[in-house]
């Protein structure tokens, strides 16, 4: 059955050629039911004791959100048959289709999709028929993660998260690296979810090369949490943009190496430096934070100093646009709502299959994201101020 490539698709349409591809399961549903209504399965010899037989298929055409569609109904020689999935006088098909498409968009496993079409229709179905029928989807996915983008995006987040994933017999952890962008417009956006095995200066580089080869021009502002050679890639093909890394992952990392005596006064003098209002005050609670600190907890203290240029970034920017960027807590979000929709998955059986899961939850939650960022027009002003070339030459307001 062949999709034809096309630019671009919408939910609706990925839902309408889902629909589409739901008739190979109708029809092994109708079978299964005349199998229940004559009591022999098909070329049985137990036909021939049978007080009815089968006698051939017609030919209906039904109505479906999709359009008119043609299938064949089974028959019997007494005209007896009456399939439940489709009546003898029902022309519509849509609860039926609509009651199998939920069943994948609510991420249930292609067992569970099993079991409850043979619990509501006695209809026996293979997990293969169903992986068959939404593998029909990856040329979609293909498609969504090649699609040209938008010429400039103020700011991008960087994270990942680790799926299991069973590959030549063994079950071997699959890293998922996470790309959201705040467009000009204002709406946040998944720009693509990478499988890989592991982080690497070149697998980044070539992250960051498809980014720029998709028409992306410019970047304001980068997010990230300890991807070590990200920033490093980003910085070859936009120079000027600004890195913040982010607090929480540097808190976390800081209070794994202090002493839980101290941990409580040690937190004080840490939110003294990371809430403090301007630049130059969080550096004197820093300078105060090392002659206290230091012989007692090196790498703690240390590991602020060294990475102070990117863990200080937002402090230059009003408190609106600091509290979007100075964490990754926008994209953190997005990664437990995908969490929440593989969670009755402890392995996936192929990277493909990983691959359709994350990509239906992600224009599920995507369809959610329809109102621009909080207070969007004051940070505009601040994108203006600080990045007042970019502003000028890509957004039109």
């Amino acid at each position: 059955m062949k999709i034809i490539a096309r630019r671009s698709w919408s939910i609706e349409e990925a839902q309408a050629t889902l629909r589409w591809l739901i008739w190979p399961v109708i029809q092994e549903m109708m079978e299964a039911e005349m199998e229940e209504h004559l009591w022999y399965e098909k070329h049985s010899i137990k036909w021939k004791n049978s007080w009815n037989n089968r006698n051939g298929k017609y030919k209906k055409k039904i109505l479906t959100w999709n359009g008119e569609e043609e299938i064949e109904v089974p028959r019997d020689r007494n005209w007896e048959f009456e399939p439940k999935i489709l009546p003898k006088y029902e022309t519509r098909t849509n609860e039926m289709e609509q009651k199998i498409i939920n069943m994948y968009w609510l991420w249930l496993t292609t067992w569970d999709i099993k079991k409850h079409i043979f619990d509501i229709y006695g209809a026996k179905i293979s997990k293969e028929m169903v992986s068959r029928i939404t593998d029909k989807i990856l040329p979609l996915v293909k498609e969504w993660q090649n699609r040209q983008l938008e010429d400039f995006y103020p700011i991008i987040w960087l994270d990942a998260i680790h799926f299991k994933i069973r590959d030549n017999h063994k079950i071997e952890n699959k890293w998922v690296y996470v790309v959201m962008w705040i467009s000009k417009h204002w709406k946040k956006e998944i720009l693509w979810l990478y499988v890989w095995e592991n982080e690497s200066a070149s697998f980044w580089q070539s992250v960051v090369n498809n980014i720029s080869n998709r028409w992306v021009k410019d970047v304001c502002i980068a997010c990230i949490d300890w991807l070590a050679w990200f920033w490093k890639a980003i910085k070859v093909i936009y120079p000027d943009i600004e890195i913040q890394r982010c607090i929480i992952h540097q808190i976390r990392y800081t209070m794994s190496y202090i002493s839980n005596k101290d941990s409580l006064d040690f937190m004080k003098d840490l939110k003294k430096i990371y809430q403090a209002e301007t630049l130059e005050i969080a550096e004197e609670n820093l300078e105060k934070l090392e002659e206290k600190w230091m012989k007692e907890y090196p790498i703690s203290v240390r590991s602020w100093r060294k990475n102070w240029e990117e863990l200080s970034t937002y402090f230059v920017y009003s408190h609106h646009l600091r509290r979007i960027i100075y964490t990754t807590n926008t994209i953190e979000s997005y990664n437990r709502q995908l969490r929440k929709v593989t969670k009755n998955r402890s392995v996936f059986p192929t990277v493909q299959s990983l691959e359709k899961l994350l990509y239906l939850a992600t224009k599920n939650i995507e369809e959610k994201w329809n109102s621009k960022v909080q207070n969007w027009w004051q940070i505009l002003w601040q994108f203006d101020a600080f990045f007042p070339e970019k502003v000028k030459k890509y957004m039109d307001f």
